[in-house]
């Protein structure tokens, strides 16, 4: 084992407890990809799409989905979601 771990956090050695600051980082490589896809999706749509009127459809579901998110997925206030939305 490495220094980095903490030894005594279980006494079964089949346990293995990553540290936090691994996860961490593991998170954040793993969300970006996530927000990108996330953010750039309605945009290649709406590209794709003719109508005006499907368009604004798709700007207003990935609008309803994205604040969605944010508040079931963080502990945004109001005020911040509204920003969140907005932009």
């Amino acid at each position: 084992m490495t220094q980095n771990f903490r030894k005594d956090i279980s006494r079964d050695p089949n346990v293995h407890i990553f540290p936090v600051l691994s996860m961490a980082r593991a998170a954040r490589i793993l969300l970006i990809p996530l927000i990108a896809i996330v953010l750039l999706a309605p945009i290649t749509i709406c590209n794709l799409i003719g109508s005006l009127t499907a368009r604004l459809g798709v700007i207003i579901i990935a609008t309803i989905s994205f604040v969605g998110a944010m508040s079931s997925l963080t502990t945004a206030r109001i005020v911040e979601l509204v920003v969140a939305a907005a932009t």
